[in-house]
């Protein structure tokens, strides 16, 4: 038998550890989340999909409050494959989308040519989110992003990895669009940007006007056209039992947010730590805008998240939340391609250990979503503690910016301030350092 060389031990460790690190964060809040109480664990939107699933169950035909009613796959598929046990169902249909997703999710990033070892910190960061469905599907089973966020990093994937589109391919990534929309219309998203990324690579071939060319053009509007006509259908089929306005839920939400645009600003935050304060910097002579420049469909993205965040829906840190990809990509170039990555050990330590201890703090990461009640979290108090995120006798609502009242949220951008000028000084003082030595 042929040993394995020391070198190639020594290699394989840290992928090793990240490998087991991500097993342990899954299976530890898997224990330590306890449901919400509210509604019996089912509050809010949850209460739609779970009576969504108790109508398949029995038998009956889907109507709910909209816009929940139109997301038929998931109760659909928890009513009809566990109709005794509903909480269970949608629990473990979610479990297997997330883990599903944390396959996808590294085989896009790695299609970016980012290192195993980055790209599996990466899906690490994923496991730990706040949003994460590994940590809020324990705490709310019936809620249907998982599924959707599986349709839309695969999505993203094909956009990165198919090359070249032929009827066969374009047919099956459609009938794959118009099944993620019948999860969540945000699915619509990765269908959107896939369409783009699409027509990029035919509109760079010349010759621009030839008929193959505008054949290719219409294999890749092949799954926006059918996605768009699912939701159409299930639009004009499903019962609802009240009338609901997108433009006027639109307009609110955009009030909301002219008005208070430190909700927006402090919902990255708290959905992603400290990455985003890490990416403005890296923005700033930096590889993150190269990086953009050379991948639209990336941009396009994020972009497109950003205009949800700010017009979509009232939970502003779950749809900032839908983002991560683009997000998740975007850190790991900044990890391998930032100068601070070949600085002294002085100022690595200096910069990504308190990049970390940061990031724990402002994740909660060793603590559970706390619980609360329908008058806590819509009169949520101050906490009693402020580091980079709520601690101390806290509910929900403190885990959201949208809730916080005002003066904590502006307490908790203050922070975030701070921390980003004492990362950009180290920043600076590595780089000048690094060119004199």
């Amino acid at each position: 038998m042929t040993a394995v060389p020391s070198g190639t031990r020594r290699s394989a460790l840290p992928t090793l550890l990240l490998l087991a690190l991500i097993g342990i964060a899954i299976t530890c809040y898997g224990l330590i989340q306890s449901p919400i109480s509210i509604d019996g664990g089912h509050p809010y939107d949850a209460a739609s999909y779970h009576a969504m699933a108790e109508q398949v169950a029995a038998g009956e035909p889907i109507s709910a409050v909209p816009p929940f009613t139109w997301r038929i796959a998931l109760p659909f598929l928890a009513g009809s494959l566990f109709p005794d046990d509903l909480d269970r169902g949608f629990k473990l249909l979610n479990l297997l989308f997330a883990t599903a997703t944390l396959a996808v999710l590294y085989l896009y990033l790695r299609s970016f040519r980012l290192g195993v070892n980055t790209s599996l910190l990466l899906v690490l960061l994923f496991v730990c989110a706040p949003q994460s469905p590994f940590r809020f599907t324990h705490y709310v089973v019936s809620y249907a992003d998982p599924p959707a966020l599986f349709f839309i990093v695969t999505l993203l994937w094909l956009t990165q990895s198919v090359q070249r589109l032929d009827l066969l391919r374009a047919t099956l990534i459609t009938a794959f669009a118009v099944i993620g929309v019948l999860f969540r219309e945000i699915a619509l998203c990765g269908v959107l940007v896939f369409v783009f990324g699409q027509c990029l690579r035919v509109g760079r071939r010349a010759p621009f006007l030839r008929v193959t060319s505008w054949r290719k053009a219409g294999l890749c509007l092949m799954p926006l056209i059918a996605a768009a006509m699912t939701l159409v259908i299930v639009h004009s089929q499903i019962e609802t039992s009240i009338d609901h306005s997108y433009v006027a839920q639109m307009q609110g939400v955009a009030a909301t947010m002219l008005a208070q645009p430190d909700i927006f600003a402090l919902a990255w935050m708290l959905s992603f730590g400290v990455i985003p304060l890490v990416l403005a910097l890296g923005a700033f002579r930096g590889p993150i805008p190269a990086f953009l420049g050379n991948n639209p469909p990336v941009a396009a993205f994020l972009f497109g998240c950003t205009l949800l965040a700010l017009f979509a829906g009232f939970h502003t840190g779950r749809i900032v939340f839908w983002s991560f990809p683009a997000i998740l990509l975007l850190f790991g170039v900044f990890l391998e391609q930032h100068k601070i990555s070949n600085a002294p050990l002085r100022w690595k330590l200096g910069f990504y250990l308190s990049l970390g201890i940061a990031q724990a703090l402002a994740w909660r990461l060793w603590l559970p979503i706390p619980d609360t009640s329908h008058a806590e979290l819509l009169d949520t108090e101050a906490p009693p503690l402020l580091a980079l995120a709520a601690y101390g006798d806290v509910t929900l609502g403190h885990m959201y910016a949208s809730t916080l009242p005002r003066a904590s949220r502006l307490a908790l951008l203050g922070q975030y301030i701070a921390l980003a000028a004492y990362l950009g000084i180290v920043l600076y003082l590595a780089n000048k350092r690094g060119t004199r030595s």
